[in-house]
């Protein structure tokens, strides 16, 4: 299935090594995250399709099973009434059932390790959905230190009225702190 190649390509890709090693400009980097975003919808759908396939499968195998079990049942009760052909014909659907079952169980455990695989490559694209996202978030923030002009922050701004409530704490607390080293430094 290409689909499943893809997730598990998109998976396996080291996007953590690319995202680190090079100094992308912020339109790459939204565009990987734009194509991790895509893969992890799709590899959601594939395995949601694919739960469904995998679940009709185990149900199909669990009343070939019981089939099996009733037919034994139906041979048997045909037996003691004394009716071979009826007691032949439940052995020989018993038989089919069987089967089939044991037919089916090799592909519901490739199944199983396919789901598996399918679960770990989505965990996988979304560890480096947000890799990539935080790599974004780090270049945003250091092209607005780079672009922004050093300001004071919003706490420490005065108002025209005077410094803030914020500011005046501060300050406060500052006061406190140089008494207590000169205290500490006279007391030496």
């Amino acid at each position: 299935m290409p689909i499943l190649e893809n997730i598990r390509k998109l998976a396996r890709a080291n996007l953590s090594q690319w995202l680190n090693e090079s100094e992308t400009p912020e339109t790459e980097i939204e565009a990987k995250i734009r194509e991790l975003e895509d893969g992890a919808v799709q590899a959601k759908n594939t395995l949601a399709h694919f739960v469904v396939s995998y679940k009709r499968m185990e149900q199909n195998i669990q009343d070939l099973q019981a089939t099996a079990e009733d037919q034994s049942t139906r041979a048997e009760k045909a037996l003691r009434s004394g009716d071979e052909a009826s007691a032949r014909r439940a052995l020989h659907a018993k038989i089919k059932a069987a089967n089939r079952a044991d037919n089916l169980m090799p592909v519901l455990e490739s199944r199983r390790e396919t789901y598996h695989e399918l679960q770990e490559s989505l965990v996988e694209i979304h560890a480096q959905l947000n890799l990539a996202r935080a790599k974004m978030m780090d270049v945003r923030a250091s092209e607005i230190c780079c672009e922004s002009p050093l300001e004071a922050p919003d706490d420490v701004q005065t108002t025209p009225s005077g410094p803030t409530v914020r500011h005046q704490q501060i300050e406060a607390e500052l006061k406190s702190l140089q008494q207590k080293i000169t205290g500490s430094t006279s007391e030496e």
